[in-house]
């Protein structure tokens, strides 16, 4: 197997991680609607955190070779063409799953509409 030498950046060096933005719960609920393997919800993940894929082959302990294949698999399966396509479809279908029923998104609009305009 092919490591990069490189290690991954510390969460001080780097801030919040990408992943963080949604709970252990949700990314297993995400992983379940997308039909991913454990393996490649980790290297979602991975792409979410920002990390390279020679830096995902070092958290995971396999070569990047691997890692580059999965997620040429994952972006084929999905239809995107990069990270970034990558991370809107997965917000996309995050926020398909946790849509407000129309009823609440009409009522929620009713109440936005009835705000009185300020006058000048």
């Amino acid at each position: 197997m092919h490591y990069s030498l490189r290690q991954p950046a510390s969460d001080k060096q780097t801030g919040t991680r990408g992943s963080s933005i949604f709970s252990s719960e949700e990314w297993d609920e995400l992983g379940c609607d997308l039909k991913l393997s454990p393996r490649a919800l980790q290297l979602v993940r991975g792409i979410f955190d920002d990390q390279t894929e020679g830096a995902i082959a070092y958290d995971l302990r396999i070569s990047v070779h691997t890692v580059h294949s999965y997620l040429t698999r994952i972006y084929q399966r999905f239809g995107v063409c990069s990270r970034e396509q990558l991370l809107v479809y997965i917000f996309g279908r995050y926020l398909e799953r946790h849509r407000l029923p129309e009823s609440q998104r009409s009522a929620g609009q009713s109440k936005r509409a009835a705000k009185p305009r300020v006058r000048l």
